[in-house]
């Protein structure tokens, strides 16, 4: 059952107390939060009574102090100031239970509290329909979080508790006050408004820039996020300086809200030290009169009782001042939890939950009707995708849609899944609009391989399992439970630990049925041709979105999750693309061949995979139907479909064709992965996939980041940011310091005065003496108040001492007990600090990850999946936290309490040293005020070691992972690369020679792995010579290494052995003459000059990347380094790759923003476009293209074709001026290409130019027969 939410937005002042029940609490939380309020308000009440105490026990050293000063016996004195003392530490460990009573109420309590908002958003966030994420950046959810959620749970936890017993202490010091001085109490109760007013207004100035704050920080967590997820785009195209220059413009925007959210808070504490010292010279001065006229009337007021008020009240006033640091921390977090709350109580447009209304069809036979469909995407209102848009695709039929870039061929694909509802017309299924039908259960009857796949960070088994989830078949019930319960992901584990896999699945029936369904589909989507070559077959994990495989083994595993359930409808939306042509005729086959009868829907470019197809639908512009029937039918008919036919046309021989029929024949006998091991039998020379990491640490890399991570110290941490700041910053930091210690004088200052004050207080004074005295004393906390006033303005912290000789021996003693207690709490936070935070960035990725594939999580119904993952990852660090709020809390409670032991110490020992005549009140007072305000203040210190030891563990965090070598001078800030201001075209590189010809490419018997398998050989002795201005390309079965060797020939990874030369220069060293350095540590790019080759050289990556920004940040981000290139540079980009005429059909034209990944905005092939023209932007030298054309259509592989002749055209004196280095698996595109290299298990098989391949080499000439139309 759902959750329902009815705490709606809070927009009052109680938005706060809201808060705190929002999101379903269950009892055991009413009863923490009771507890917690009732604890914290009893542990508020002990300190005023024992000021009251202790104003007892300053008469009784008053009358010791006269006594000793006349000779008098003092023996009752000493007794009577014992009995006192010994009450006063039963009172302390009252106080030391409810203390630690309460912190652990307020702890548990928000740590729950914190753990339900982050269930409930990521919960409501996965119900929401796609067209919401449109607008929904995938780094704003990690912010919410982690940012706002950590927001929220300082201001929830054991700080509510404190302030509580803030307000409790507070209200009892005035109690006490009028009980014993009602007078003097209602003078100093004046200030409680200007305490009030001032915390009001500041909270809500703070919630305000708060808000600001979160809102301009949105776009530079975006950035960072798409960056750090796209690291090898940003790495091939040498381009941190430029995403640097832009996250810090953004950072910018951060700045005036970030420094009135800082004034806000110093003026507010500045204000409360104000106000707090402005009583104490009321009450000094007023106190005093009252004093005298008791020494002259004999009865009135004593000086205990002046100074039970005075202390008490001095007292709540320290208390209450903490409110302010509090109240901001409070305000953030209730600014923080509206926005997450307003998810949390969105009710989406599109709800494909199980409660969701709607019928449920048992059967689905899988006729699919288009009826009068108009159809515009939410982020393009003004653009019409489908108009009076009809379209009838038969049940039991595979039906084939084909057309140009952007015709809407995947918008089909997405309205059928109903991610998107039409304007206006019906999609009806079986006769029924889509609207009607319980959208899980429709999706139950559906299988869907994207055209982007997208894998999650989980097993290969566990992928390949999702598939089941959204059944709603009763048989398949246990099995879904057994992968959303997380005990498919238990096997996995426990096979990479070594486990056997038949002695695992042993005791388990239903696991071994789930395994054996896992295998059918893997064998029935070609998986059987890599998965045995895996160290851990199919309990490998596939990395972050599918990373540690290659694209076209992630859509083999993408397709067997579509296959696992048997579907009624099978959509496949360019579902291989990345398919070698015999891989893909063999699985093409396979799903021919399928029991039973289901409609299947195939859009593609590449046209032999729709071949087959019993009807082929051509689209036009505006998804207007230009053809349709069967293969045959419409290569006779001689329209749209033939010409696009004749444009994939390869040529091909009689003999080729029957070579190939009986490699096909071959190909096709059965297999199946029934017996296949889940590890791997073979030795490191069977295994060649291309398991890729581009994004993840390795396991070497984490060792390096953990080292300095543990070793790096708070004062080390501190030093390397003064280290980095620019000169400004540290004026500041100086002059917060000199504030600092100012604030700390202060307290000096306050006990010397107070000393002096109490000395003149005394009976054995005359009274005018008194009077004068308390004038004087009053006036001089006066002053005091606006230093503190200043001070603080410039800073909030405080911490000072000074002390009389005798009395301080004692009291410093004990003040390392204090310290002791606060070091071990945050000592003991800091390590519970450490393992927290590394389960809450799984819990997060985890969240992120389903954000941004939120189309996959919402075809396969894998919310309850992905929820059940997100609760395990949580669950871990809960039991840390219980011991971490166990024993960190009592030396929380210590840290206050020991105080209060301490102060009686000091009242039992003065009090024998007054009595002796060893010493004086006013040195007495001096020395226990100074030293006791050291010891509350750090008492209250302690209490915010949470939020230090969380500051400490991010701090090392940074630092570990940008000098993980310790040198923090790699930190300091140095301006960026100034940007160039020089004409440039798309024209060659210039030297002072003049134009220069192609990047000439080398490899000499490399060798490489990567470092997460460091024995599995990638690539394997490979040795090849790329002449300067030649076409040359790669083909070969997914995974044999190909995207590997581009990437090393990028410069994106150090080979393991061997050379990689670029015009003769070795690119594995960073500079001539440099000793071999460890692979795993190069990236490329170094703190020394970047080489001029860098510049020469473009990527087109195999998954077409764009940012959230404009199309022209998109683009340019491919210019040269230190370069913006001109709109007419970008537009002359554009035309060349052919992208420029759907640019300018966009209202924005170039300042049109792209949306998370651009998959909004852009088709799949208009992106590879754009990926074209951010390439040649450069005019590279060297191009490297990863599958540049695979969902491209036929006419714009055309024009990219034509493309590629222009830009490798040569020069007046016959040279070409580009070197082009191409990945293809649509063969066509390559049938002019000087050199072929087929790859295969990180060797090259053979080479030779299109026509000798077909000669002589079988692997090549069967996939030239796969591919061949006519």
């Amino acid at each position: 059952m759902l959750i329902r939410f009815p705490l709606q937005r809070s927009q009052s002042a109680f938005g706060y107390l809201r808060l705190l029940v929002s999101v379903n609490p269950k009892p055991l939380d009413y009863a923490l939060l009771a507890f917690g309020v009732l604890a914290s308000l009893a542990a508020g009440v002990p300190f005023p009574i024992m000021s009251m105490i202790f104003g007892q026990l300053v008469d009784q050293l008053n009358s010791a102090s006269c006594a000793a000063s006349e000779q008098k016996p003092v023996t009752s004195q000493e007794s009577a100031i014992s009995d006192k003392v010994l009450l006063t530490v039963y009172i302390a460990i009252a106080n030391f239970i409810l203390l630690y009573v309460a912190t652990g109420a307020w702890t548990v309590f928000g740590e729950r509290l914190v753990r339900r908002l982050r269930y409930a958003y990521l919960q409501s966030l996965l119900r929401q329909e796609v067209a919401f994420f449109e607008t929904c950046p995938a780094g704003e959810v990690a912010a919410r979080l982690d940012g706002d959620l950590s927001t929220i749970q300082a201001g929830v936890s054991e700080k509510v508790g404190i302030v509580i017993q803030s307000v409790s202490y507070f209200c009892t010091a005035y109690v006490v006050g009028f009980t014993l001085d009602a007078p003097l109490t209602g003078m100093l109760a004046s200030v409680v408004p200007a305490f009030l007013l001032m915390a009001l207004f500041g909270g809500r100035f703070t919630k305000k820039y708060t808000g600001q704050v979160n809102a301009t920080m949105a776009p530079a967590i975006a950035l960072a996020s798409e960056s750090i997820a796209n690291m090898k785009l940003i790495k091939a195209f040498r381009a941190s300086g430029r995403i640097q220059r832009i996250f810090e413009s953004q950072l910018v925007a951060t700045r005036r809200p970030a420094v009135g959210k800082l004034l806000t808070a110093a003026i507010q504490v500045g204000l409360l030290y104000f106000i707090a010292f402005s009583s104490n010279a009321l009450a000094i001065s007023q106190g005093g009169r009252q004093v005298a006229d008791t020494i002259e009337t004999g009865h009135g007021v004593t000086l205990g009782a002046v100074y039970t008020v005075m202390m008490s009240l001095i007292d709540a006033s320290y208390i209450i001042s903490q409110i302010a640091p509090f109240a901001t921390i409070f305000a953030s977090a209730s600014g923080a939890a509206d926005k997450i709350l307003d998810t949390v109580h969105r009710k989406p447009q599109i709800d494909s939950s199980k409660a969701a209304d709607g019928q449920v069809l048992s059967k689905i036979e899988g006729e699919v009707e288009f009826r009068n469909v108009d159809f515009s995407y939410p982020s393009r209102p003004e653009a019409k995708v489908h108009d009076k848009f009809n379209l009838v695709i038969p049940a039991g039929k595979m039906t084939g849609i084909v057309g140009g870039s952007g015709c809407g061929k995947s918008t089909i694909a997405a309205l059928i899944q109903r991610f998107y509802d039409p304007e206006q017309g019906q999609v009806l299924i079986d006769g029924h609009d889509v609207r009607e039908l319980q959208l899980r259960a429709l999706r139950s009857h559906m299988g869907y391989v994207e055209q982007e796949v997208v894998l999650f960070d989980r097993s290969i088994m566990e992928n390949i399992a999702h598939g089941l989830i959204g059944s709603s078949e009763p048989e398949h019930e246990p099995l879904q439970r057994l992968v959303v319960n997380g005990d498919v992901a238990e096997l996995a584990n426990r096979i990479l630990e070594g486990g056997d896999l038949d002695t695992l699945v042993a005791h388990s029936p239903q696991l071994r049925e789930l395994l054996s369904m896992i295998r059918v589909a893997a064998t029935r989507a070609g998986l059987d041709n890599f998965v045995v070559e895996l160290d851990h077959g199919l309990a490998t994990n596939v990395g972050a979105g599918g990373g540690r495989l290659s694209g076209g083994q992630k859509q083999r595993v993408a397709l067997a999750r579509a296959l696992i359930l048997m579907p009624s409808i099978l959509i496949l939306d360019e579902a291989t693309a990345a398919l070698d042509s015999s891989t893909e005729a063999q699985i093409m086959d396979s799903i021919h061949n399928l029991p039973g009868e289901r409609t299947i829907i195939c859009v593609a470019h590449r046209l032999s995979t729709v071949k087959r197809a019993d009807n082929i639908v051509v689209l036009g512009p505006g998804g207007v139907i230009l053809d349709s029937g069967n293969y045959s039918t419409l290569i006779n008919s001689g329209g749209t479909f033939a010409s696009m036919v004749q444009s994939q046309a390869m040529t091909a021989t009689d003999e080729d064709e029957r070579r190939s029929s009986d490699a096909i024949e071959s190909a096709q006998s059965e297999k199946t992965l029934e017996k296949l091991p889940l590890v791997s039998e073979g030795g490191p020379d069977k295994k060649a996939a291309d398991k890729t990491v581009d994004t993840e640490l390795t396991s070497t890399e984490e060792k390096q980041v953990a080292k300095p991570e543990a070793n790096m110290s708070t004062i080390s941490i501190f030093l390397g940011i003064m280290k980095i700041e620019g000169v400004r910053h540290r004026v500041a930091a100086f002059v917060g310091l000199c504030a600092s210690i100012v604030v700390g004088g202060a307290h000096a200052g306050e006990a010397v005065i107070f000393g002096n004050a109490v000395e003149n207080l005394s009976y054995c004074r005359a009274p005018g003496k008194v009077r004068d005295g308390a004038a004087l004393f009053g006036l001089l906390f006066f002053v005091l108040a606006i230093a503190e006033f200043i001070a603080n303005s410039l800073s909030a912290a405080s911490f000072g001492y000074v002390s009389d000789r005798l009395i301080s021996l004692v009291l410093t003693a004990c003040v390392p007990l204090i310290f002791m207690s606060g070091f071990l709490r945050i000592r003991l936070q800091a390590r519970f600090a450490a393992r927290h935070a590394k389960a809450f960035r799984d819990s997060v990725s985890t969240a992120t990850e389903s954000v941004t594939q939120i189309k996959t999580v919402s075809a396969f119904s894998l919310q309850e999946e992905v929820l059940h993952t997100f609760q395990r990852s949580l669950r871990g660090p809960y039991k840390a936290t219980l011991q971490s709020i166990a024993f960190g809390n009592l030396w929380l409670a210590g840290a206050f309490s020991i105080g209060s032991l301490v102060k009686a110490l000091a009242f039992w020992w003065g009090g024998r040293l007054i009595a002796r005549g060893e010493i004086s009140q006013t040195a007495f007072f001096i020395s226990m005020v100074a030293l006791l305000s050291a010891a509350q203040t750090s008492g209250q210190l302690f209490s915010l070691s949470p939020d230090v030891t969380k500051a400490v563990v991010a701090a090392r965090r940074v630092f570990a992972l940008i000098c993980p070598d310790g040198k923090v001078d790699r930190l300091k800030a140095q301006p960026l690369q100034p940007q160039v201001d020089s004409e440039k075209s798309l024209t060659p590189h210039s030297g002072p020679s003049g134009p220069r010809e192609g990047v000439a490419v080398s490899l000499e018997n490399v060798c490489f792995s990567y470092p997460k398998s460091p024995d599995n050989l990638i690539v394997r002795d490979l040795s090849l010579d790329i002449p300067a201005g030649s076409f040359t390309a790669f083909v070969g079965t997914s995974g044999a290494g190909k995207s590997t060797i581009l990437s090393l020939i990028g410069g994106l990874y150090k080979s393991t052995r061997g050379k990689v030369s670029l015009d003769g220069f070795d690119i594995g060293r960073r500079h001539e003459g440099a000793a071999d350095e460890d692979p795993m540590q190069y990236d490329g790019e170094d703190d020394q000059e970047p080489l001029p080759i860098w510049d020469d050289m473009a990527l087109v990556p195999q998954n077409p990347t764009l940012f959230s920004g404009t199309l022209t940040f998109n683009i340019n981000i491919g210019s040269r380094n230190g370069q913006d290139a001109t709109p007419a540079e970008i537009e002359r980009a554009a035309r060349m790759a052919n992208i420029h005429d759907v640019v300018d059909d966009l209202p924005l034209k170039y300042e049109t923003p792209c949306g998370p990944s651009g998959s909004q905005v852009f088709s799949g092939g208009q992106k590879q476009r754009l990926c074209i023209a951010r390439a040649l932007i450069r005019s590279p030298r060297l191009l490297l293209l990863d599958e540049p054309s695979s969902a491209m259509d036929t006419e714009s592989e055309r024009l990219f074709e034509q493309t590629l002749e222009d830009v490798m055209k040569p020069d007046d004196q016959g040279r070409r001026r580009v070197t082009v280095v191409t990945i293809a698996h649509r063969l066509r595109t390559i049938m002019k290409a000087d050199k072929i290299f087929v790859i295969d298990h990180g060797e090259i098989l053979d080479a030779g130019t299109h026509s000798e391949l077909l000669a002589r080499c079988e692997k090549y000439r069967q996939d030239v027969m796969h591919q061949t139309l006519n």
